[in-house]
């Protein structure tokens, strides 16, 4: 059983939670019993009334009570005398009373086990309780709590706690000096309350906690699916219809060109380009510039030059650089180094820190889509989505 030793230090204390606990244990598994008998009794008075009183169906009275009209028929309901004046109901009914009108929350260990084996023996009862599953399933948690051995939800423990107070508070009602014990379940009550609280927030920390994992799983097969899908999509260094050959590696070949960087300086008071705002231009000595503006990383970077000149060349060098420096690809470096790419490469630190690069081209998207995101959506994402799981 969970919690209701760190709840109580006191073994008379520990002795009465789990006794109460016991208790709603076997209430929770006769009621599926007790409502069909009752129902069937119910129907049985109904039956007898009309029958000896020549009533049509359904007519209603108000004036009888249930022993004037039908004698208790347990014969055949269970399997213990009920006719004598103390038999197993009795005494579970008396366990229970004894329990509800204690003055003290405290229950010493021989009624803990009188209530333990009245309990036990009721549900055994081999007439109707024993193939009875709700019955036979709250036989088992009464054992596995009798052994330490039953988990009891902060629920489960709220719950009875709520039934002693409302219990006490009617009887306090009733002029029973019951002032300490309402003091003490209140206590209790609170006690409950911060152990509910503080499993939500090691729920809250466990989702958090697998929500990254599941994340940090996802992206790495993310990350490795764009680089393979790059390995073969970006490698050729297509030169048609220039030249009829054969498409080279674009590792292999490819030159970067002399790039120079337009920064749009803005006024105070400007939104866009106007009479406030400069355009500085400056050649471009290091890779790391292309991705920073005024010092900070650019949201928004633009390449252009004439047609045919190179800037989608230049977009999948970027990608295969991107990929070469998430898997450290050393050889691939230093491939592109030894062509003249030095100058860009010895600093790369702004693209190697880009945790992703999609490579979309706009005469491959559809012509529905008009946003970025749908388009990088469509031709990255959605189509290796189908081969990959993420």
């Amino acid at each position: 059983m969970a919690s209701y030793k760190t709840l109580f230090q006191e073994k008379k204390n520990q002795n009465w939670l789990k006794a109460s606990v016991a208790v709603d244990i076997t209430r929770t598994g006769i009621i599926p019993f007790v409502t069909t008998i009752v129902t069937i009794l119910y129907k049985d008075i109904c039956a007898n009334v009309e029958r000896i009183n020549g009533l049509p169906p359904g007519v209603t009275c108000n004036a009888c009570t249930t022993p004037n009209v039908l004698k208790c028929g347990t014969k055949g309901v269970c399997g213990h005398d009920l006719s004598l004046l103390y038999n197993i109901c009795t005494k579970v009914r008396d366990v229970g009373k004894k329990l509800r009108h204690s003055p003290s929350l405290m229950v010493t260990d021989v009624d803990l086990s009188n209530c333990m084996d009245a309990l036990k023996t009721l549900l055994q009862d081999s007439m109707s309780l024993a193939s009875n599953p709700s019955a036979q399933d709250a036989l088992a948690k009464l054992i596995l709590l009798e052994n330490d051995q039953l988990s009891v939800s902060t629920d489960d423990l709220a719950n009875v706690i709520n039934n002693a107070i409302s219990t006490t508070s009617e009887m306090l009602e009733t002029g029973m000096n019951l002032q300490d014990k309402m003091n003490e379940l209140k206590g209790l009550e609170q006690q409950i309350q911060a152990l509910a609280d503080e499993a939500v927030r090691r729920i809250a920390r466990a989702r958090n906690e697998d929500n990254h994992e599941r994340y940090s799983s996802k992206s790495a097969a993310l990350k490795q699916d764009l680089q393979k899908y790059y390995l073969e999509s970006c490698s050729a260094l297509d030169l048609r219809p220039l030249f009829d050959m054969l498409t080279p590696n674009l590792v292999e070949m490819y030159r970067p060109p002399h790039l120079s960087k337009s920064t749009v300086t803005k006024g105070h008071f400007d939104s866009g380009i106007g009479d406030n705002s400069k355009i500085v231009r400056s050649e471009i000595k290091e890779f790391d510039e292309v991705f920073l503006s005024m010092g900070e990383q650019a949201k928004h970077i633009y390449i252009t030059a004439k047609a045919g000149v190179g800037k989608s060349t230049f977009c999948k060098f970027i990608v295969r650089l991107w990929c070469a420096l998430q898997t450290n690809d050393t050889a691939e470096i230093e491939s592109l180094k030894s062509r003249g790419a030095g100058m860009y490469l010895n600093a790369c630190e702004e693209l190697k820190n880009v945790q992703y690069v999609f490579y979309a081209r706009l005469i491959q998207s559809k012509s529905r889509l008009c946003e970025m995101d749908d388009i990088v959506l469509h031709q990255t994402l959605e189509a290796r989505a189908a081969e990959n799981a993420f």
